[in-house]
Parts: C-alpha cells; sequence; structure tokens
C-alpha cells in the first residue's frame, strides 16, 4: 500500500473516531436534560404521592370518627324505644375493628374493640370477643395495627392503629424533602433510614 494510500486510512480512521466520539457527546449532552427532567418528574411525582396519603389518612379518620358519632347518636335517639344501632356502618367484623381502631385517639385493648364494634352495630355474634382478638392477629400480621406494651411493664397488651405512624412518617419524609431538595435517590435513602426509626 502506498503512502498516500496509508495517510488516507488513517485519516479516514481519524475521522471515524471523531465523528464517534462527538456522537456519543452529543448522546451524553441530549440525555443529560432528559435524565434531569426524569429526575425532577419523580421528585414531583413523590411529593404528589405523600399528599394523597395525607389526604386519604385524613380522610379514613374523620369518616371512623363519623361513624363513631353516627352510632352513638343513633344509640341516644332510639333509648326510649329500644331501636338498635345503624347496622349499615360497617360491612363486617374487621371493618368494624379498622374503624374502631381508626377512631381511637389512644391504643385500645381488646374489649375496648368489642365495646366499640358492638356500638357500630354489627350484628349479635357468639363469642365476639374472640373474633376480635382473631381480627387484631389478622390486622397485625398485616401491619395495620401495633402492640402498645403496657407502661407498667406488665398488664394487659394495647394496640393501636399504624396508619398515625405512616402517616407521621409520610410528613417527616415530606419536610425532609422540602429543606433539602436532595436527589430522588437521596430522598429514597432518606425514607429509609426515616423509616428503620419508626420500627
Amino acid at each position: 500500500m502506498s503512502t498516500r494510500r496509508q495517510a488516507e486510512v488513517q485519516c479516514d480512521v481519524q475521522w471515524d473516531v471523531i465523528h464517534f466520539l462527538v456522537d456519543t457527546y452529543c448522546d451524553i449532552v441530549s440525555t443529560a436534560s432528559v435524565t434531569n427532567k426524569y429526575k425532577a418528574d419523580l421528585t414531583v411525582a413523590l411529593n404528589e404521592l405523600l399528599e394523597m396519603e395525607s389526604d386519604h389518612f385524613e380522610l379514613e379518620t374523620r369518616i371512623a370518627k363519623q361513624k363513631k358519632k353516627i352510632a352513638a347518636l343513633s344509640e341516644l335517639a332510639h333509648a326510649d324505644d329500644e331501636g338498635s344501632a345503624p347496622t349499615d356502618l360497617v360491612q363486617g367484623i374487621t371493618d368494624a375493628c379498622r374503624t374502631v381502631f381508626r377512631a381511637a385517639e389512644k391504643p385500645l385493648l381488646p374489649i375496648d374493640v368489642k365495646n366499640g364494634v358492638e356500638a357500630l352495630g354489627l350484628p349479635p355474634q357468639q363469642n365476639l370477643l374472640a373474633s376480635v382478638h382473631t381480627v387484631i392477629r389478622r390486622l397485625l400480621a398485616a401491619r395495620e395495627v401495633e402492640e402498645v406494651p403496657p407502661s407498667s411493664g406488665s398488664g394487659p397488651i394495647a394496640y393501636r392503629s399504624t396508619a398515625l405512624s405512616r402517616f407521621k412518617l409520610a410528613h417527616e419524609a415530606k419536610l425532609a424533602r422540602e429543606k433539602a431538595q436532595k436527589t430522588p435517590g437521596q430522598q429514597i435513602a432518606d425514607l429509609k433510614a426515616i423509616a428503620d426509626r419508626h420500627k
């Protein structure tokens, strides 16, 4: 091969390398803005989800308290004529237990849950307390309620809804994100750290 031909081939190779590098650089530059847009969109989506969860928690709590109020007022309104509490406030024992936990402002013993379920107008059952214990075990397994050990160290275990804990967790994460304006990866790490603190 002649020297001139070798120079042309070498020049073509150099131009190919230059074209490759320019194309690669253009690809990186063009996708960097897209990647940043995705990160910004992810941050917005995370914030929207936290706001929705906050609204959902507040609405569930208001509904549970309203059901409790209706049951109490119904009992007062029908005190003289031996009427019963409305039967359409809850759709079964599990829904009744969830409602009682969400409406509660303090941890409840199983007997308190039973009394709350009865007040909601659930049809009479043979051994309601045993059913309440079964539902509480299921709600514990589903992490919808949590145990609260007795303050004195001994005595019966009370239970409370985890909805408030989840709401507080989401609220703390939102405040932390607003304060720091971190990347989504850092925000996820913060969320995990907050969740670990609340376990």
